[in-house]
């Protein structure tokens, strides 16, 4: 999500993102690469687990809306989680939260329900295009992959205190609407390309 040209919508994930050249403010926009640590377990003959993890800690450091896909989704309050007061905070809200990194940018999360159709398309793609390209990697050196993990972020922004609560974004509230009803995805009607929780709907009711 964070080395993809985000503007333009094009292709997945550069192959070859220029680590050293690409900057956001002080912070380099990425700081390592899929075709990177490709390389370097080759090279090195070092195993290497991946770590698939498009999720709130993938564009902390700096906001690059031009490069990170989600930056570049999170401009739109639609596809993010919004609080309990129906509202959406700047990014850069916990920027004095100390941690790993100065000004961490955890102020806004997407919203993962499963109407909001360009976050999850995005996600796929880029997802997909990842693991084409680890399986290959898994082919050519079997003894140097490990495994592989996914987006480990998928939660309710936890970064803000003071009672506040996540998410009450329309199309999750929608959501919780249709599986109290069992009606839309939980009735097998998932609508633009959405999945559908027929089976689990019979198993909540």
């Amino acid at each position: 999500m964070r080395t993809t040209k985000a503007g333009t919508a094009t292709g997945p994930s550069i192959p070859d993102f220029d680590v050293k050249g690409s900057k956001c403010g002080s912070h380099v926009v990425a700081e390592d690469t899929l075709a990177g640590v490709m390389r370097f377990a080759v090279e090195k003959r070092v195993p290497v687990q991946f770590i698939l993890n498009g999720g709130i800690w993938g564009d902390a450091p700096c906001a690059a809306p031009d490069w990170d896909l989600t930056d570049h989704l999170e401009q739109d309050v639609a596809n993010n989680q919004w609080d309990h007061r129906n509202e959406v905070h700047p990014d850069d809200l916990m920027k004095n939260v100390p941690g790993s990194m100065p000004g961490p940018q955890l102020g806004r999360s997407l919203t993962y329900h499963v109407h909001a159709a360009k976050v999850r398309a995005y996600k796929k793609r880029n997802l997909q295009a990842a693991a084409r390209r680890i399986a290959d990697f898994g082919r050519q050196h079997p003894d140097l992959l490990v495994g592989v993990t996914l987006d480990a972020d998928t939660y309710m922004n936890p970064f803000l205190g003071g009672g506040y609560r996540f998410d009450y974004n329309p199309g999750m509230l929608r959501q919780f609407r249709e599986w109290l009803r069992r009606t839309g995805p939980y009735a097998g009607k998932g609508a633009d390309g959405a999945p559908t929780f027929a089976r689990s709907g019979d198993r909540i009711r």
